[in-house]
């Protein structure tokens, strides 16, 4: 991949995972849904950005725009088709939406692949950015039916997956939007990666996100490295013991990775097969405080050592 810019058990056991979460005071599931092939009204809310942008209508652009980041004082016409002729090749295809939090999947003829995220407000849509961060793509799918569980084979974002939840920064850091805001994750997928040698299980790697994933982008990454390489911040990468009691932690906060080994605060559901389900309650010191359920599919696997997940 070359980097452009700098992703079902029984009712009764997923009561009972609801429930726990809900007594020990653990993040409340929240629903992630796909969007309509066009974005719906995301969709139509970007299109309606591209045109105000190559009408250098500023009051337009401003109500499209989160106004905490940008501030359409003193910007001239030439600022506006900079950014309209950066943006007016991109297509959406769908996304991810929960809540007030969105991710509009979007792609253009090179092919570029990328991800906007957005958050609804009372006077409609407005995007961190106008600008989309992803990636193009080297790669072609792996033969699935050679190979069905080996990655990305098998690997499902929302909403077959869900994810739900918030980091709370313990640093004042503009990029990771303060101490005092929360950063929400509703988006993930999970991977078991096996040992090159014995095959056995190592670890399972969880891929817990700000963004939504698009399953097109999966398709053609060759490594849930990759995956992780393209997804923007914040970003939470758990990789869960075997026995579901400890996991090493790595968080990106749009300025720097921190890592933490985690013996408290995760609990797992180990009762359904080729599912992970559970949620991370703990507070590091000087971290971050992190509050974050999870339910994902582990149909996909990966050799930990073997370059491209095991292509041998």
């Amino acid at each position: 991949m070359k980097a452009r810019i700098k992703i079902h058990g029984s009712c009764v056991a997923m009561l009972a995972l609801l429930c726990a979460a809900c007594g020990s005071g653990a993040a409340p599931a929240a629903k992630t849904e796909a969007l309509a092939a066009d974005g719906g009204d995301l969709g139509n809310a970007f299109v309606d950005m591209v045109d105000a942008f190559k009408a250098a209508d500023k009051a337009r652009v401003g109500k499209l725009l989160d106004p905490q980041k940008w501030h359409m004082d003193g910007k001239e016409a030439s600022w506006f088709a900079l950014f309209a002729k950066q943006i007016q090749d991109n297509h959406p295809v769908g996304g991810r939406r929960q809540g007030d939090r969105a991710t509009l999947f979007v792609v253009n003829a090179q092919p570029y692949y990328a991800m906007m995220n957005a958050t609804h407000t009372a006077s409609g849509w407005q995007f961190d950015s106008p600008l989309a961060t992803g990636s193009s793509f080297g790669e072609t799918p792996r033969d699935c039916a050679a190979s069905p569980t080996r990655f990305p084979c098998g690997a499902t974002s929302a909403p077959d997956t869900q994810v739900s939840g918030t980091v709370l920064s313990q640093k004042s850091d503009s990029l990771s939007g303060g101490a005092s805001t929360p950063n929400v994750l509703f988006d993930g997928l999970a991977v078991r990666m096996l040992d090159g040698e014995t095959k056995k299980p190592k670890f399972t790697r969880l891929l817990l996100s700000g963004t939504g994933i698009n399953p097109q982008m999966v398709a053609l990454s060759g490594d849930v490295g990759n995956v992780k390489g393209w997804l923007n911040y914040p970003l939470l990468m758990l990789d869960v013991a075997v026995d579901g009691k400890s996991a090493k932690l790595e968080y990106f906060n749009g300025a720097s990775h921190q890592n933490l080994d985690v013996t408290e605060g995760l609990s797992i559901d180990p009762n359904t097969p080729n599912r992970i389900r559970g949620h991370l309650q703990t507070d590091a010191k000087d971290l971050a405080r992190f509050d974050v359920a999870f339910d994902l599919g582990t149909a996909s696997d990966c050799v930990e050592s073997a370059y491209n997940c095991g292509s041998e």
